[in-house]
């Protein structure tokens, strides 16, 4: 599911960071990174782009890709998929699926979700891709069309060693794509816990008990990457306000529980995500000469939504820069200026200003008299 979202080019990195607003909480995680997922506006990070082994968060990507496998049709929940004897032999956490049995698509996906089965991963990359090196290559191509700039994977559970890894920024990227992209199937990240082959296991992210509003993402360790958390939660009390925190290199799964927890209500506390003005919306007006209406709307494409400090929207303000006049034939969507927000004198955003509908040329004899009276004006 796609949402009318516009991102406005924003001038600044951050611009909103003259707003007073208290400083994040001190963390114990060495990186990390706050994000919202509508506008991608980060709100804190530290070390955020630096490249670090990621254990079970690669599980993140794995379970993106199955979901686009399942959207575009490769793919089916109920497809069977046979269990090879090198996902049977995976070692660290596994879901405990059977050599040569056959499991369904959506069974491995909880089994990857909730269990954090190593098994489960490579079972289905091999579904996907048939075998787990090609799933790779997926990755690694995926991480890129995303902007994952520092990414690269080796393997689909995230055993890998310094060859495999992922930095906080790029962990959100690819969290806050496959929310926004795949809502329905997002949801079986906050399942407490999953029972297969009779054995039940519980869900790894603690944060989904101590916080109603937390509703994913992994957990992941290894010795390499001690513990790590990628988290989101959604405020309905904030207009569906949602959050991406990632904590990396966190010293104790509790450290980076707490860690997580700070960030998002930090996060939830000082900042909201706002509709400053709806797509194809009248906003202002521009004359148009040679057509039968003088006045053409002019508006966004899209919404403009941004993620801002709470104090900041009480002195926001928008300016048009628009042409002085402008000749038909128009088309809709054809950009006539620029539309900018600013805080107090300081730009935050800026955004073409479009035509909203179309303005075709009148006849000869109308243009005429059109022409005469610009002449005399």
């Amino acid at each position: 599911m796609n949402r009318p979202i516009f991102l406005a080019l924003l001038l600044a990195s951050p611009a909103w960071a003259e707003v007073p607003t208290p400083p994040p909480p001190e963390l114990s995680a060495p990186s990390y990174i706050l994000m919202d997922t509508q506008t991608g506006e980060v709100l804190a990070e530290a070390n955020a782009d630096e490249p670090v082994e990621p254990a079970s968060l690669t599980k993140i990507m794995t379970t993106y890709l199955a979901f686009r496998a399942l959207g575009d049709g490769l793919i089916g929940e109920q497809d069977l998929v046979t269990i090879s004897r090198k996902a049977r032999r995976a070692i660290g956490s596994r879901m405990f699926v059977e050599i040569n049995s056959q499991v369904p698509v959506i069974d491995l996906l909880r089994g990857i979700i909730v269990q954090s089965g190593n098994d489960a991963s490579i079972a289905l990359a091999e579904h996907i891709a048939g075998s787990e090196e090609s799933f790779v290559s997926i990755m690694n191509a995926e991480a890129e069309r995303l902007g994952m700039s520092e990414s690269h994977f080796t393997d689909a559970s995230g055993l890998g060693g310094p060859d495999h890894y992922m930095s906080a920024r790029d962990t959100a990227i690819v969290s806050a794509a496959m929310i926004n992209e795949f809502p329905d199937l997002y949801a079986m990240f906050r399942e407490w816990e999953y029972t297969w082959n009779d054995i039940t296991q519980p869900n790894r992210n603690r944060l989904l008990k101590l916080d109603p509003t937390v509703d994913g993402i992994k957990t992941g360790f290894t010795e390499a990457a001690q513990y790590c958390l990628a988290a989101s939660a959604m405020r309905p009390e904030l207009d569906n306000m949602r959050l991406v925190s990632v904590v990396l290199g966190a010293k104790t799964g509790r450290a980076r529980v707490r860690d997580s927890r700070a960030l998002l209500n930090w996060g939830f506390r000082f900042f909201r995500t706002r509709k400053i003005h709806g797509g194809m919306t009248p906003l202002a007006e521009i004359p148009v000469w040679f057509a039968e209406m003088e006045q053409a709307p002019v508006g966004l494409a899209e919404d403009l939504v941004m993620t801002l400090p709470v104090a900041a929207y009480k002195k926001l303000t928008t300016t048009y820069h628009l042409e002085p006049e402008v000749e038909a034939p128009l088309v809709r969507g054809q950009t006539v200026g620029r539309i900018t927000i600013r805080h107090e004198n300081r730009i935050l955003a800026q955004a073409p200003a479009i035509v909203l509908v179309d303005m075709p040329q009148v006849g000869f004899f109308i243009r005429l008299w059109h022409s005469l009276r610009r002449l005399f004006k």
